[in-house]
């Protein structure tokens, strides 16, 4: 599509006549047009003609396209209708008044009421739309649309659908020639990875990446190199926000869920639902009103103040040959099975029963029933627990646990162990 044909006053489809162009990104054109016969403005995306060729790439669009035209939710784009004019495949979509979220980031972290608010209605969206079997594949601020109203943000989500119509080369290449401006620092492991079948949980750690830079002011993998910035989302697990930013005072529970959605592996990811219904729970609780416990408050009580004979009676000594590379000492409540204590020996750990006012680095609670206020004030306690009930997840990070495991495997659990482990140790908790 050249830049002639998308001159104002051009008629597209017999209707839509051209006003003014808006923008470029690296799916295509974006123009402002008049529906003739309507008089209605709306909004008209053309994809880059190099496409239009593939037949199956024609077939994805045609039933994509009508996917998102189905799409009835006040949270998504509405797609009015779609097409091909001079050589280029084409969708009309509503015209949006207000913002763009990516003119929001940049200046550090927004008001957090605002950012679970906005975060809050994309989950409510991306609930339908997986039901449906669409994944975005592009969630960024830049695809969020914002529209002030009385009752505060309308968050709105566009180009739906669009992303998954290309092809994996076609995103590949988009991404080496560099056309996708600032998507790496949003993209998934499963993007980052290049692997053929991405699906909801992709959405779900673009949107983690996406509420992290709200409300902490810094993203997720620093701004680097492409393929640093790649590896970083493959390899490395992202840092606690009220470790990176501790004067943005997010509660624990907020902190630990976002921890969640960032997930290297889609399956240890929430839903869509489970996200949407996590944000609804803190917007309503007093969680909201008390910030979660200050950064310097979060090393264990019995390291705090421990007279010298209850240390001397309740201290745990590491036997020889333990590991002093990484002297963690783990207090394992409940019965354990043998392959959860083989792997945490294995990976260097000190494994013991635990008794209460003993020195643990992190305590495993493998029943939640037997969790207390108490616990998490005194140790670093991951949760483990057998259903996957947000409820209940919600009510353990309330009382102070630092993460909770769903069903796990001894490897989930010890990997979420040695995350509340490196991050105190980073925080000089150790």
């Amino acid at each position: 599509m050249s830049e002639l044909a998308l001159r104002p006053g051009t008629v597209v489809g017999g209707k839509y006549e051209v006003v003014d162009k808006l923008g470029a990104g690296g799916m295509g054109v974006v123009v402002e047009a008049r529906h003739t016969h309507l008089d209605r403005r709306v909004a008209v995306k053309f994809l880059h003609a190099h496409s239009t060729d593939d037949a199956e790439f024609r077939a994805r669009f045609d039933r994509e396209a009508k996917v998102m035209s189905r799409l009835d939710h006040p949270n998504a784009v509405t797609v009015f209708d779609y097409g091909e004019h001079d050589g280029a495949l084409y969708i009309v979509m509503e015209y949006l008044v207000g913002h763009p979220l990516e003119s929001e980031v940049g200046d550090g972290p927004i008001d957090k009421r605002r950012a679970l608010e906005i975060g809050l209605q994309i989950c409510d969206v991306l609930t339908v739309t997986h039901e449906m079997g669409l994944v975005h594949r592009d969630i960024k601020p830049e695809n969020i649309f914002i529209t002030e109203t009385d009752a505060g943000p309308h968050a709105t989500l566009v180009d739906f659908g669009l992303a998954f119509i290309a092809k994996d080369e076609d995103l590949s290449r988009m991404t080496q020639e560099g056309r996708l401006t600032g998507t790496p620092q949003f993209l998934s492991p499963e993007q980052a990875r290049s692997l053929p079948d991405i699906g909801p949980k992709s959405d779900i750690y673009s949107m983690g990446c996406v509420l992290y830079e709200l409300l902490c002011g810094e993203s997720v993998v620093e701004p680097a190199k492409l393929i640093e910035m790649l590896n970083a989302h493959v390899y490395i697990p992202a840092t606690s926000m009220r470790i990176k930013a501790p004067d943005a005072d997010i509660p624990a529970a907020l902190d630990n869920f976002v921890l969640s959605m960032l997930a290297k592996e889609p399956a240890s990811r929430p839903s869509a639902f489970e996200a949407s219904t996590f944000l609804r729970k803190l917007l309503a609780s007093e969680e909201m009103r008390g910030r979660g416990r200050p950064a310097r408050l979060l090393q264990p009580r019995n390291r705090r103040a421990v007279t010298t004979a209850g240390a001397a009676k309740a201290s745990v000594k590491p036997a020889s040959g333990f590991d002093e590379k990484n002297p963690g000492v783990l207090g394992l409540i409940g019965e354990a099975s043998t392959q959860l204590t083989v792997a945490a020996q294995a990976a260097g750990w000190y494994v013991r029963d635990w008794q209460s006012g003993g020195d643990f680095d992190v305590v495993v609670a493998l029943s939640p029933e037997v969790v207390t206020r108490d616990l998490p004030e005194d140790y670093p306690t991951l949760v483990v627990v057998g259903a996957p009930s947000i409820g209940h997840a919600v009510d353990l990070l309330a009382m102070g646990v630092e993460d909770v495991a769903v069903d796990a495997a001894p490897d989930e659990i010890l990997r979420k162990v040695q995350r509340i482990y490196d991050s105190r140790k980073r925080r000089g908790r150790s």
